[in-house]
């Protein structure tokens, strides 16, 4: 087999740690052997000779990390969606990837990615330009409250007054200016 069918064989059959200068290196270093034709000028070789020196020359830890390549990938993949969840659920995520297909280097800068947004989260937190969604959520429960119960209680309190009112547009005005006064407390919550 010449050299260029070797290499497509090799990369066929998934040779651990195989790559395309390393076949040139091992015959330049004389571990593959070769034989040349009478009549041609290229070299030839057996590919199970070929096979036997690539593997040979594999290195364990090599062999290891080709091994250990899909479980570091799976891992990965598990810490970014956890941080995506994470991300999610802070309200800071604003792009969409599939991890499923993601390749690893994809997966690696995905997570860093989410790492920088909580860490800008987390300092414009510290800076006070931003306020935790749960402190709003309080805030506004709040002041929904208080406005409730005021305007709740103005029957009460405007009966005693509306009842000694005769005219419709003085009723009028004494009611507006209740409701106003409750949705200008009401601004005042927000601000």
């Amino acid at each position: 087999m010449t050299a260029k069918e070797i290499r497509a064989k090799l990369k066929a059959d998934g040779v651990a740690d195989y790559k395309e200068s390393r076949f040139s290196q091992l015959v330049a270093q004389g571990r593959i052997p070769y034989h040349i034709p009478p009549g041609e000028k290229r070299k030839r070789y057996i590919y199970e000779e070929v096979k036997r020196a690539v593997l040979g020359n594999c290195t364990p830890k090599t062999e290891l990390r080709a091994k250990a390549a899909p479980k570091k990938h799976e891992e990965e993949i598990a810490e970014a969606k956890k941080l995506k969840e994470e991300a999610e659920l802070a309200g800071i995520l604003d792009v969409a990837i599939d991890l499923d297909t993601a390749t690893l280097n994809e997966v690696k800068i995905f997570k860093e990615y989410i790492l920088a947004l909580k860490n800008r989260a987390e300092y414009a937190e510290t800076v006070g330009a931003l306020v935790r969604r749960e402190e709003v959520n309080r805030h506004v429960m709040e002041a929904g409250i208080s406005i409730k119960s005021a305007l709740m209680s103005m029957p009460s309190r405007l009966a005693s007054r509306l009842v000694e009112i005769d005219d419709p547009r003085e009723m009028e005005a004494v009611l507006m200016e209740e409701v106003v006064d409750a949705l200008s407390n009401l601004s005042k919550a927000f601000l």
